[in-house]
């Protein structure tokens, strides 16, 4: 008897199938050659069984192994997620997240960033504080862009202004990058 393969569409013999109870014919719908491709597809995109096991090793010391930029980090660096196999964090630190999400959003690799913070002094281009600030995780100012040329969240990259450090970038928020707004608030503190 014979079967057709479901991925590769070739006909073989039922013997060339993994068995399965849950199939009518008793075996899978993809051939042995084609499970056993899928499964070292799957096992390729993980992360190598040595980064697994050093992982493991070092949480009980509060410790992990980035997958991205492969230093080792406390675990406070890592982003928690609710994953059993990844022993309750991300395989990606803080960092390295913040980079992809920079990268999307903003048009902005790591070279551009720290290319731009030495253009600032390696501070908030308004204020120039070296502290970011905005919570225990935050390390890096955020990213200011002009609104009027994307008003969304995302931006084309083009328009980007500078780094900021929290307080910066909540006070141009607040008052929506409109220059009046400062200078009336500018006049008002002078008295």
């Amino acid at each position: 008897m014979t079967k057709t393969c479901a991925k590769c569409q070739s006909t073989k013999p039922l013997t060339e199938f993994p068995p399965s109870a849950a199939h009518r014919l008793g075996v899978r719908n993809e051939c042995r050659e084609c499970t056993r491709r899928v499964n070292r597809e799957r096992e390729a995109r993980k992360a190598p069984k040595s980064v697994r096991a050093l992982n493991y090793r070092l949480k009980t010391d509060g410790l992990k192994h980035c997958v991205y930029c492969e230093q080792t980090k406390s675990l406070d660096q890592f982003p928690s997620n609710n994953s059993d196999r990844s022993q309750g964090f991300k395989g990606k630190c803080l960092s390295c997240t913040m980079d992809g999400r920079m990268k999307s959003t903003y048009g902005v690799d790591r070279k551009q960033y720290d290319a731009m913070l030495a253009k600032q002094g390696g501070g908030c281009a308004i204020c120039g504080t070296t502290n970011p600030g905005g919570g225990r995780r935050a390390t890096k100012f955020y990213v200011d862009h002009d609104h009027s040329c994307c008003p969304g969240k995302t931006c084309c990259g083009a328009c980007v202004r500078g780094l900021l450090c929290n307080g910066c970038n909540l006070a141009l928020g607040i008052v929506k990058d409109d220059v009046e707004r400062l200078k009336k608030a500018i006049h008002y503190l002078e008295g």
